[in-house]
């Protein structure tokens, strides 16, 4: 059974509404719901709570009357926020509720955002953000954009940086369900002030406290890490001035003429409860996509390589598209590359140009990986697939081996079973791939054997032991690298889940002593970030900030060495 989404702004209503008793008995037993029974009746969902009985009507909860409770307390009643507790949040869904309680959560965000003055708050384009694929981030300057950034936007950015910051100081495995409210009241501040980009981070770290808090599986305190640190980055540039921070709530497409593009690969999405599968083209220069992407479970990525996509009058799924060519004698592309399907496209499917495809591995893999860096989508590259441990790397001539993973690795996905016949077969080939979400690996997502021209989709597509050329298996051992930053990361992880009591008085001794073996190792700016940290505990967004950047370069430029 699919469970509805809920309106952020609509649960940080409820959340605002509920009496302080009913907080500390959610906060007590914040699962208390999954022990209850769900089941679906036709379009609604109903949770029997023993004698109480909640009901969900619709796939999103945007309004109070959504939501149904035979409880006498209800709506102020634990069996509500239980349920709503637990349910997948909405992205990009703002609730129209009419509700006292709603409409004061809205107007309270809107007066505060704009009641706050700026302040100095910073954050990078995370294609791994909410649940987007990483696409090209824009190259105008800050300059360009000041006179774009409002001061309701830079009082809100200002908010984030204070909820994050006061996040932080307690520490995430201690942030309760008042918290996780005023997460949403201000992430619902950011749409209001058209702050999407901060929206979703916010998003993202309520996301974050809230799987740590009910121990779900899912939790990875470096993915909650790297929100935090992407919100405050993200709510620094904008009080900067820094509009290419704000983001879109739709994205806007430009008409281009004569555009003849050649399909590249498709690759699955499956991201924060969201799942697909995005197809890219080329036209020699530059990475187009055009993308499925739904709520749904990761299976829904399997079929969605069936799903159709339409230019004009033509269509195909997403499947034929990544093996043909496209002319467009109109276009509609998005500033990040995205193709649009509006009723002015005008296309017509024509013979695959391979030579487009050719251009992209002919660029410097140092230029490739410096652009994916930045927010570029795929990384081309010629090389033997070896194998050592369970784990793959990408062997290339004058030696440098690249780690790769699949870009799901899961049954129903046949990348880990290609790549292990790849790699037994030592074949010499050209892949297409994307710099996995953590920077430290690449993801194949196509490859094609030399002497074809047949691109494969290693996802999409089991190869057969006859349709794999056989070559000469390389040898591989996973370079031994001194985790020369294993204590500044530990540091750093402790903070962000048990906050300032992760640096009591205590143990400042044995802070400098780390400190002191950082510079011993030629390390001094990370000594300098720990020590900062140390000082600033109180207010730590800053420091806490600066020790994620610096870490994020730092292990990138040890981890290059090996590639």
């Amino acid at each position: 059974m699919t469970r509805p989404r809920v309106a952020p702004d609509l649960l940080a209503a409820f959340v605002a509404a509920a009496p302080s008793r009913v907080t500390r008995r959610l906060d007590a037993d914040p699962r208390v719901a999954e022990s209850w029974t769900w089941s679906a009746s036709e379009s609604d969902v109903v949770i029997d709570a023993g004698e109480v009985r909640v009901s969900l009507k619709g796939a999103v909860l945007i309004e109070e009357s959504d939501v149904a409770c035979s409880c006498l307390l209800a709506p102020r009643c634990l069996h509500v926020l239980a349920v709503l507790s637990v349910l997948p949040i909405a992205e990009g869904v703002a609730s129209e509720a009419k509700s006292p309680h709603a409409a004061e959560a809205r107007a309270s965000g809107a007066s505060s955002a704009s009641e706050s003055s700026a302040r100095s708050s910073e954050s990078s384009e995370s294609a791994t953000s909410a649940s987007s694929v990483r696409s090209s981030e824009s190259t105008e300057s800050v300059d360009d954009h000041a006179e774009l950034v409002d001061d309701d936007q830079r009082a809100v950015a200002t908010r984030v940086w204070g909820v994050v910051n006061e996040v932080l100081h307690g520490g995430l495995a201690q942030t309760g369900t008042v918290r996780l409210g005023e997460l949403l009241r201000v992430a619902h501040a950011c749409r209001l002030a058209g702050a999407v980009r901060l929206e979703s981070a916010l998003l993202g770290v309520f996301e974050a406290a809230r799987d740590l808090r009910e121990r779900r599986a899912s939790f990875r305190a470096s993915e909650a890490c790297a929100r935090m640190a992407e919100a405050l980055e993200l709510a620094h540039r904008l009080g900067r001035g820094d509009a290419a921070a704000l983001g879109s709530a739709r994205r806007v497409h430009a008409p281009v003429s004569g555009l003849r593009v050649a399909g590249l690969a498709t690759a699955p999405i499956a991201r924060r409860g969201y799942a697909g599968v995005v197809t890219y083209f080329t036209d020699g220069v530059r990475i187009y996509s055009a993308q499925e992407l739904v709520p749904g479970e990761t299976s829904r990525a399997r079929d969605a390589f069936d799903a159709p996509l339409r230019f004009g009058e033509i269509s195909l799924t997403h499947r034929e598209a990544s093996k043909v060519g496209l002319l467009f004698a109109r276009a509609e592309v998005s500033r990040d590359g995205r193709l649009g399907a509006g009723k002015n496209v005008v296309c017509v499917a024509v013979a695959r140009d391979e030579a487009l495809v050719d251009r992209l591995f002919a660029i410097p893999l140092d230029a490739q990986l410096a652009a994916a860096d930045r927010g570029g989508v795929l990384v081309c590259l010629e090389g033997v697939i070896a194998r050592a441990n369970g784990a793959f790397a990408l062997t290339r001539e004058g030696g440098g081996a690249i780690p790769m993973r699949p870009t799901i690795d899961e049954p129903i996905f046949a990348g880990r079973d290609n790549l292990s016949k790849l790699a037994e077969a030592g074949v010499r080939a050209r892949f297409v791939t994307r710099l996995a979400d953590d920077g430290a690996a690449l993801e194949p997502i196509a490859v094609r054997f030399e002497g074809e021209s047949t691109w494969r989709s290693l996802d999409d597509e089991r190869l057969g032991q006859a349709s794999v050329p056989r070559g000469e298996p390389r040898s591989w051992s996973p370079p031994e690298v001194s985790d020369a930053l294993g204590p500044l990361r530990l540091r750093a992880v402790r903070f962000a889940l048990a906050g300032a009591r992760s640096l009591p008085s205590a143990a400042h001794g044995e802070l400098a002593r780390e400190a002191a073996r950082a510079r011993d190792r030629l390390l001094p700016t990370a000594a300098d970030a720990l020590l900062a940290l140390a000082r600033h505990r109180d207010t730590p967004a800053a420091a806490w900030l600066a020790l994620q950047v610096y870490l994020e370069a730092a292990e990138r430029s040890l981890r290059r060495e090996t590639w």
